[in-house]
């Protein structure tokens, strides 16, 4: 699969969430992705509505979600559902929490996760 076409279906996935996130209310969870693309590296990407728009939060260690952050090839693990459009905001300590929690489980990690 081409760069382009996976930034293709990031954008169309994106465009669903906030078609979605037009008629639901506040705090909505449309996804939660648990992504480890390196042995050391694993973030957790919240898709929650805010204002009746999908927005996402960034739970992870801080060095991860900071690469995640701004990572410009569309197609880098690294970038896997974070690429523009979607807006950020800083996790709310709930997301902090649930986050550190999945990551744990999902990937073994112990150490306290941070919110970007």
């Amino acid at each position: 699969m081409s760069n382009e076409q996976v930034a293709q279906v990031r954008i169309a996935r994106w465009h669903a969430w906030d078609r979605l996130a037009a008629g639901l209310p506040d705090g909505y969870v449309l996804s939660v992705e648990l992504l480890h693309s390196r042995a050391d590296q694993a973030i957790a990407v919240f898709t929650v509505v805010t204002g009746h728009k999908a927005v996402q939060s960034i739970v992870g260690d801080q060095l991860q979600v900071a690469a995640a952050v701004t990572a410009t090839d569309p197609a880098s693990s690294d970038a896997v559902a974070i690429g523009e459009p979607p807006p950020k905001q800083p996790a709310e300590p709930g997301l902090v929490a649930q986050g550190t929690s999945l990551l744990a489980t999902a990937f073994g990690k112990r150490q306290p996760a941070a919110a970007k």
